[in-house]
């Protein structure tokens, strides 16, 4: 049974995702912008993966999210899902701006759904799904670094797809899950007293 908790962080993300559109489309542009550091608009490094580019990419990547939390309970603890998007989304957006400059914008959740499912699957390692989604994480990834990010959902997000910042996503997912797994490990053995 899903938990409320879940329940409630999805429509939680849902609720600004949708907020954050109706104002893109008003022209408050929230992108994270090639200029974004330059111009000293920090709210973009958030901003920029709570927009998407329309309407069908904003589903897709609620979708998405919503398959993360069914797969990882783990994510019903807020603290631990608030860190995680955060320190996603900052990783994300700092690795764009300073390693892939040349990409103009940025809009959407899907880099840090990516390094959701990293972290979830890295702190899960011991379930066999846990080990399948990381192989398959992998070889999505490697595919479209391999063919330079060409996917069938381009049409339907009308934009080319960042596939830097679905790699970043993993990069930042697995280093977030560092600490996590070793505070359980340090828990498990003196007990509760961390």
């Amino acid at each position: 049974m899903i938990s409320t908790r879940l329940i409630l962080s999805l429509l939680l993300f849902v609720a600004v995702f949708l907020i954050a559109q109706l104002l893109q489309q008003s022209g408050i542009d929230l992108r994270l912008l090639a200029t974004t550091l330059e111009d000293q608009a920090w709210y973009r490094l958030l901003t920029g993966h709570l927009v998407h580019t329309n309407w069908p990419h904003m589903l897709m990547n609620s979708a998405a999210l919503l398959i993360t939390l069914l797969l990882f309970p783990v994510y019903a603890r807020a603290r631990l899902l608030g860190g995680c998007v955060l320190w996603d989304a900052l990783f994300i957006s700092l690795g764009l701006l300073l390693l892939f400059p040349q990409i103009g914008w940025y809009a959407g959740f899907s880099g840090v759904v990516h390094g959701l499912l990293m972290t979830g699957a890295l702190l899960t390692f011991r379930e066999p799904v846990s080990k399948i989604l990381l192989v398959l994480l992998v070889a999505k990834v490697g595919w479209e670094v391999w063919t330079g990010g060409e996917s069938l959902s381009m049409d339907l997000i009308e934009a080319p797809v960042i596939f830097e910042a679905h790699l970043l996503g993993l990069i930042a997912g697995a280093l977030a899950a560092l600490p996590l797994q070793l505070i359980s490990m340090l828990r498990e053995e003196h007990g509760s007293r961390l």
